[in-house]
């Protein structure tokens, strides 16, 4: 399962969120045109919807069995969800086209290609989500996750911005 974490400490208040309308209507208006869309569910709250998500998560956007989700708790303007929307875009093609071989194989040829993306990769890879993924999936898969997470990021509106801050506020 891949996620992105908001900036926020704790989940909005419900009167901070954007609506379910307001976020419906930034998927169709940003990949409406698309003839293959991914499966894109739009919930309150990770809560009860992601295994092992809890009230400190921060999880405002996933990609679990196939599908992507959007959590409304962590989104609380069309940019959080523009920004959460193309993250876990980026994670949804790059699953849907490769296999966790090709995968792995692919992001470890960028990681050796870009220094840039090395470091981020690198920085992802000893936080505790890097750490967690090594120790399940071994350090290969982590640094992978890493490469996959740098791309992510870039892959969110005002991506340049994205690169002034550091990866782990991006995961």
């Amino acid at each position: 399962m891949l996620y992105s974490r908001s900036d926020n400490s704790v989940a909005l208040s419900v009167d901070e969120w954007v609506t379910e309308a307001v976020a419906a209507g930034e998927v169709d208006q940003r990949i409406g045109p698309f003839a293959h869309q991914p499966p894109i569910w739009i919930r309150g709250s990770a809560i009860g919807n992601l295994p092992g998500a809890t009230a400190t998560s921060n999880i405002s956007g996933a990609v679990h069995d196939g599908a992507m989700y959007l959590f409304l708790d962590q989104l609380g303007s069309r940019a959080d969800v523009q920004r959460t929307l193309f993250h876990e875009l980026l994670h949804c093609g790059l699953r849907h086209i490769l296999s966790l071989d090709q995968f792995v194989a692919q992001m470890l040829n960028l990681y050796e290609r870009d220094a840039s993306i090395k470091a981020f990769a690198d920085e992802w890879a000893a936080s505790e989500v890097g750490q967690r993924a090594a120790s399940l999936h071994g350090s290969e898969c982590a640094l992978a996750r890493g490469v996959d997470e740098t791309l992510a990021s870039l892959a969110e509106p005002n991506a340049r911005k994205c690169l002034k801050n550091a990866p782990l506020d991006r995961v």
